[in-house]
């Protein structure tokens, strides 16, 4: 017992302390709740009712960002002529150039032949291929070989029937000679077999040289050097007798009738999609210092910012149609150009009002709200609500037969009551959306 009061003693001992330090440092003690008495029955603490009411969303009143001011034209003044498709002709199988039928300064078209490399090992692999085709298919429409299987079988079936009857009733044929006969019937009836298989292997043959051929032929088409597009030989890389492995160059064509400009505009200015597709201006330094425009549309803006600092950049181009002036293109591809791009014409299709989040459509807009509370404010002050909640509904009837002289705009003894003066809006019944405001 005495260890009890003890512990309990130093137990209400260190309480006191953390009281004491609590109220030290400002704060309060917490509450101690205290302990049912006996018997009795513990409910539950019960947990707050929210209420939940409609709010207007906050996005829906926020202002409209404001859109960013682009400059009217955007100019490009170092910018630079380059050809669309500049091809390097390869040798797409090893060998030596047996010859060129083109030049330096050559106009082309697709499917013109350039140059010719050796290719007689494809030649005789492709005769050599077309003979044993032939062999194969006459072999595979013959039809000699199966007919004398099935004539030889019929003749050793005949010649075995004989000699079973003369062995039969005279005895004539030893049984030596009755399964020799026997052998070579069915030895007849397995040739037919191989007769069709062979007949079956040589069709075969006959497709796998086609085969061959075919391979030999596309090897021979390999050893053509033909030009892809139309345009301009430019360059030549290798000369007739050299050897050439796959992949090496051996001429370049330039297409001509059709030019790209590029050049680079600074970052910090526009943005790629501001550009993309807008009019452009092209103003190109021919020779003598003459300038010649021509018009067109961006179409091409790179995602991809070059550079770092003030000096971030992105490549644009544009395409031109070339023309050709006595024989010779009038645009060549290293030229000098500028371009001008025009930011003002298809500014309204480019820009687009900025997604803001739908308000709540069963919520009614605050503007509305106001518009529908002005009357109601000015005119004359609104009425009570005669809404009322059921348990007030309830408490009403006995309320009334309490006091029934009580009346609205009435004193207790009959007369009229002087109005008073209400704050405008003070007894409205709004939602609770118009908190918001």
């Amino acid at each position: 017992m005495r260890s009890i009061i003890k512990t309990s003693g130093w137990a209400l001992a260190l309480g006191g302390l953390a009281v004491a330090a609590v109220l030290a440092e400002g704060g309060t003690p917490p509450k101690v709740r205290p302990e049912p008495k006996s018997g009795t029955e513990v409910k539950p603490a019960s947990k707050p009712v929210l209420e939940t009411s409609p709010v207007v969303s906050s996005f829906s009143q926020s202002p409209a960002a404001p859109s960013r001011k682009l400059p009217a034209q955007v100019l490009v003044e170092h910018a630079q002529v380059t050809s669309l498709d500049p091809i390097r002709i390869p040798a797409k199988q090893p060998g030596t150039i047996k010859n060129f039928s083109a030049r330096k300064g050559d106009q082309v078209e697709v499917g013109r032949l350039l140059g010719q490399m050796d290719d007689a090992d494809a030649v005789t692999k492709k005769k050599i291929a077309e003979f044993e085709r032939d062999a194969a298919q006459q072999n595979a429409e013959s039809d000699y070989e199966l007919l004398a299987a099935k004539e030889g079988a019929k003749v050793t079936e005949e010649n075995f029937k004989s000699n079973q009857k003369l062995h039969k009733t005279e005895g004539a044929v030893s049984d030596f000679e009755m399964r020799k006969s026997f052998f070579e019937w069915q030895r007849a009836l397995a040739q037919i077999g191989v007769a069709e298989k062979e007949k079956a292997v040589a069709k075969a043959t006959q497709l796998a040289k086609q085969g061959q051929i075919e391979a030999a032929e596309n090897e021979i088409k390999r050893c053509r050097l033909e030009s892809p597009i139309n345009g301009v030989v430019v360059q030549m890389f290798k000369h007739g007798g050299e050897w050439c492995q796959p992949g090496d160059p051996i001429m370049e064509v330039v297409r001509m009738d059709r030019v790209e400009v590029e050049g680079f505009v600074f970052a910090t200015e526009v943005s790629p999609r501001d550009l993309l597709h807008r009019n452009v201006k092209v103003s190109i330094i021919l020779a003598g210092d003459e300038r010649r425009e021509f018009f067109g549309k961006i179409l091409f803006a790179s995602p991809v910012i070059e550079g770092s600092g003030r000096t971030r950049q992105f490549r644009v181009s544009t395409e031109i149609d070339n023309v050709q002036v006595d024989g010779s293109w009038l645009i060549q591809p290293g030229a000098e150009a500028s371009l001008a791009i025009d930011l003002t014409t298809a500014a309204a299709a480019m820009s687009k009002p900025e997604n803001k989040p739908e308000a709540n459509p069963t919520a009614t807009p605050i503007g509305n709200k106001l518009e529908t509370l002005k009357p109601s404010l000015s005119n004359e002050p609104a009425a009570k609500s005669t809404e009322k909640s059921p348990a007030a509904a309830e408490s009403s009837p006995a309320k009334s037969a309490a006091k029934p002289e009580a009346k609205s705009g009435t004193k207790k003894d009959g007369s009229p009551a002087p109005k008073k003066d209400k704050a405008p809006g003070k007894d409205l019944k709004t939602s609770r959306s118009s908190d918001a405001f």
